[in-house]
């Protein structure tokens, strides 16, 4: 995963994420510090930015992970996964 500069497309920061699975969702948080992977591995992992250090992995879920929203204040993401549970977390 890279993520590039917008004017430039200069490389900010890399990371290999997920061991080459699936990555099924990719947000960032709405305060603009936070990015969200969700993939098949059933979970989703929270970086920081613009580091791409880790800050937390959510691996409630039984089934890969189709989707997640944040919370408005980016303190919250919900999620579906292929199993249709909806769960909850606090990042």
């Amino acid at each position: 995963m890279r993520i590039f500069e917008l004017t430039t497309w200069k490389t900010v920061a890399k990371k290999r994420v997920c061991n080459n699975l699936l990555l099924q969702d990719i947000k960032f948080s709405p305060c603009g510090t936070m990015l969200g992977v969700a993939s098949h591995d059933f979970k989703i992992t929270i970086f920081t930015l613009p580091k791409l250090e880790v800050k937390c992995v959510c691996k409630a879920s039984t089934a890969g992970v189709t989707h997640f929203d944040w919370s408005q204040r980016s303190e919250a993401i919900h999620s579906n996964d292929l199993s249709y549970e909806v769960l909850y977390y606090d990042t």
